[in-house]
């Protein structure tokens, strides 16, 4: 059942072709090797943070399924890198993505009653306010990697 439920996480997070003429690409035989709860505290990097414990804890391949908390100060890009940069006091509503090959790519949703959400790719200068809890995991399973796709548009991810 919990592999189930981390296939369809790994496929929502976006294993699809870079191309949208090639039919989706699915690796299966991974699974959950560990789960890390991860608590990070007041005014801590949180992409700066989550990248430390990812190469102290030796992670090549992983997810993060989720983390609640706040959040002092957040920067993110959208689509065509445009950045976004809000200093003041946010919710968490989403923060997701995964790691494949060592290098994390997370999306974070936040909010506030004069924001309402918004989001995007996060980046470094997400500041925590009274802390955040992030649910990590490994995968065991085929390494992943992401590489330019066979037209060199975005990155794609594929086995390594």
């Amino acid at each position: 059942m919990i592999q189930r439920f981390f296939l369809v996480v790994f496929l929502s997070l976006g294993l699809s072709a870079a191309e949208s003429n090639d039919p989706p690409r699915v690796t299966g035989g991974g699974t959950v090797k560990e789960v890390l709860w991860v608590r990070l505290d007041k005014e801590a990097d949180v992409l700066k943070s989550l990248m430390a414990i990812i190469a102290e804890h030796k992670i090549q391949d992983g997810a993060v399924l989720n983390a609640v908390g706040n959040l002092s100060a957040c920067k993110f890009h959208g689509v065509n890198r445009t950045m976004t940069e809000i200093t003041e006091p946010l919710e968490i509503l989403n923060l997701a993505g995964m790691i494949a090959g060592g290098q994390p790519h997370f999306h974070v949703i936040v909010s506030n009653k004069a924001l309402g959400a918004v989001g995007g790719h996060l980046e470094e200068g997400c500041r925590v306010g009274a802390q955040i809890e992030v649910m990590l995991v490994r995968f065991k399973g085929p390494a992943m990697v992401r590489k330019a796709g066979k037209l060199g548009g975005a990155l794609a991810l594929q086995p390594k």
